[in-house]
């Protein structure tokens, strides 16, 4: 199944940011029912379709996000209601094929041992197929995709003052990516000694990166061919933190549940034990790149980028990009 282009294609910087909302909408909230019955119903064949679904359901809930003040409210809410469902209802499935997958390819522990751990893990990864066939049932019956071409239509511009022209595309990505940027690098400086700062920095550049990709062809070409991949950079360094402390966790959890034998649970606190290490040897990667210099050069870059400043990007310091 070919993936679809996470860029929403702009034709000008002045296109009617209606225009653009609806040829978003439409193509991401499809994106997300092309994949969830795959996901619900061949996810033993490939673990791809759950990895997609999220991922579309993401940019879709991002989407919807960015264009709320031009959405009818109550369909606007109906589609961000079931978008959550599916996420959740995804999320458990996906880090346990993560796991599984990793602990496949860098084994933790001799192969015996870390065999049965994978089986541990698989068998959790079908307890957690349920939600994902249930919440599609439950769109199905709905009606998900057939609401679609009603609630795209209404999309439009709303509550303009006499005589304004409508918001451009470029206008209102500035309105939208400005504090974003500005929230993100607040977030930078959270300290980001602990986990939940880490993972708060991580929802924030999550934030930012969907809404780029919505936006970033209103303007200069650098914001994605330069800047966003330093973000996309970021959130892989910060993705593998997350993978470790949900490997962790799961162990614990395993291991404490009441049912599980003995040998399993020494097996999982010694796996906890070496995600343990793996957290931080993932946040001293992650420390090594992410500097004050790359941070303070990369926040001006946008917000030049952004504010159609002439400042050339990056300086002295085009090596950060490395």
């Amino acid at each position: 199944m070919a993936k679809q282009s996470k860029w929403t294609e702009i034709f000008s910087p002045d296109e009617p940011a209606a225009d653009v909302a609806r040829r978003t909408l439409e193509a991401r909230l499809k994106l997300v029912w092309r994949y969830l019955p795959d996901a619900a119903e061949k996810a033993e064949k490939d673990c791809e379709f759950v990895h997609q679904l999220r991922v579309s359901t993401r940019r879709a809930m991002a989407a919807v996000d960015i264009f709320d003040a031009l959405l009818p409210r109550r369909r606007g809410r109906w589609y961000r209601k079931q978008l959550k469902r599916v996420r959740r209802a995804a999320g458990d499935a996906r880090d346990l094929d993560v796991l599984a997958q990793r602990m496949k390819a860098e084994p933790a522990m001799p192969p015996p041992e870390n065999e049965r751990l994978v089986k541990l893990a698989e068998r959790d990864r079908r307890d957690a197929q349920s939600p994902v066939a249930d919440v599609f049932q439950r769109l199905q019956s709905r009606n998900f995709a057939d609401r679609l071409p009603r609630f795209i239509e209404k999309v439009r511009a709303r509550h303009l003052p006499v005589g304004s022209a409508e918001p451009t595309i470029r206008r209102l990505g500035q309105l939208c990516l400005m504090p974003r940027v500005e929230e993100f690098f607040q977030a930078a400086h959270a300290g980001l000694d602990e986990y939940a700062e880490l993972h708060q920095f991580r929802i924030q550049g999550k934030r930012l990166r969907y809404a780029l990709e919505i936006f970033a062809g209103a303007f200069d070409p650098r914001l994605r061919n330069e800047l966003y991949s330093q973000i996309e950079h970021l959130q892989q360094l910060l993705g593998d933190i997350n993978d470790r402390v949900t490997a962790r966790n799961w162990a614990i959890g395993a291991a404490e549940d009441a049912d599980c034998e003995s040998q399993d649970e020494t097996l999982l606190r010694q796996l906890a034990e070496f995600e343990t290490s793996a957290i931080l040897q993932a946040k001293r990667e992650f420390t090594s790149w992410w500097s004050d210099v790359r941070a303070n050069q990369l926040r001006r870059d946008l917000l030049n980028v952004l504010s159609d400043r002439p400042t050339a990007i990056g300086g002295d310091t085009t090596s950060l990009a490395s």
